[in-house]
């Protein structure tokens, strides 16, 4: 009796081991189940993070601003690789750490108290930055610098290309209308000073048209819808039909025009345009240089370019206007300040450039001025 007894309790020992077992099984297999979704999550959360990664440095390397996204206590959270360029910006560090700019820290200080996103313009480096910061939803902040520099510089030669505009258009209208105005309070019936008036009022309709025909011209050439047609160019042949064209203004000034380019001597270039920078060239040494003084248009090669120079015996150009002189509606007062629109040597250094060669002025005061350019040798 006692055996089976025993037996039964072995029986059920093992039945309630056997139970247990199955069910440590089963919470092993359950472990195994939720391990395997942990790490799934694991590896959605990583790749999610991975996206968001690629994306910030996507959308940071696309865009032309610094970016940086701050927390709460404006630390650094990310960068974009120009905001790194820019100031060193690097995860951690706090804004005034990376930047050294105390208008920016208030930008960012101010946004934080604020719903609408906010901007203000900053110095950095020399260079001026619109500054933009924006709440993001989780309270990070986010923040980007745009440099405006280029921006400001064509807005202020815009407002001085208006200004030189109307200062060019005032003088002439101006006298035009006192002429008219005189004309017409009777000077009409007085034939010889009849005559000179409306010779006065043919002079500054002259200066008009030039200038509206430079103005032209300098957009196209600065648009590109002037286009070059380089091509071998005999220097000698051209620099002499544009010396004969001044031969008769030179000639009332008694002035000697002299050449020094040897026959053959070939660029490439485009003809007509290069005509028209010698032109202008020419035009300036007969308008500055005395009378009885001298002009010579001479070139020089010089391994791969031709170096063609027009030089003149007039008052010459001071030191500190030389680098201006080839700026739009730029003119000399104190030296050479005559008549004219200002643009001529912008347009000859718009074609000149599109050419490939560069231009520039050689001067000192009272000895005179040499402009010279170059061209590509053929």
């Amino acid at each position: 009796m006692a055996g089976w007894v025993v037996a039964g309790i072995l029986l059920i020992a093992l039945a309630l081991l056997a139970w247990r077992l199955g069910a440590a099984h089963r919470q092993a297999l359950q472990l195994r189940r939720d391990l395997a979704a942990a790490q799934r999550d694991l590896e959605n959360t990583r790749q999610a993070e991975q996206s968001l990664h690629d994306w910030q440095t996507s959308v940071g390397s696309a865009v032309e601003e610094a970016l940086l996204t701050l927390d709460t206590e404006q630390r650094v959270v990310w960068a974009n690789e120009k905001s790194v360029k820019l100031f060193g910006a690097s995860v951690g560090k706090s804004l005034i750490e990376a930047t050294r700019l105390y208008d920016l820290e208030m930008l960012v200080a101010d946004t934080f108290h604020a719903i609408e996103p906010m901007e203000r313009l900053v110095t950095l480096n020399g260079s001026t930055y619109l500054a933009r910061t924006a709440r993001l939803g989780r309270g990070d902040l986010v923040l980007a610098l745009q440099d405006v520099s280029e921006v400001q510089r064509l807005g202020r030669a815009r407002r001085d290309f208006v200004a030189n505009i109307s200062h060019e258009l005032r003088t002439p209208l101006a006298s035009i209308r006192l002429l008219v105005e005189t004309l017409q309070a009777g000077a009409l019936s007085n034939p010889p000073v009849a005559s000179e008036m409306l010779s006065k009022i043919n002079i500054e309709m002259d200066a008009l048209s030039q200038l509206a025909r430079e103005l032209l011209d300098l957009a196209l050439i600065e648009s590109g819808q002037m286009p070059l047609k380089l091509q071998r160019t005999d220097l000698h042949d051209l620099a002499q039909t544009q010396m004969q064209r001044f031969t008769p203004q030179a000639q009332q000034k008694q002035q000697i025009l002299v050449m020094d380019i040897p026959a053959g001597t070939c660029a490439l270039a485009d003809g007509e345009m290069i005509g028209r920078v010698l032109s202008n060239l020419l035009h300036n040494a007969c308008k500055f240089a005395p009378s009885g003084g001298r002009i010579s248009v001479s070139a020089q090669l010089d391994q791969d370019d031709v170096t063609v120079s027009v030089t003149d015996t007039g008052p010459g150009v001071p030191p500190e206007d030389l680098a201006r002189i080839f700026e739009r509606f730029f003119k000399v007062d104190r030296a050479r300040g005559q008549s004219g629109t200002g643009l001529g040597l912008a347009i000859a250094r718009h074609i000149v450039e599109g050419h490939g060669g560069r231009i520039w002025a050689e001067s000192s005061l009272g000895h005179g001025a040499t402009f010279r350019f170059t061209l590509p040798a053929c």
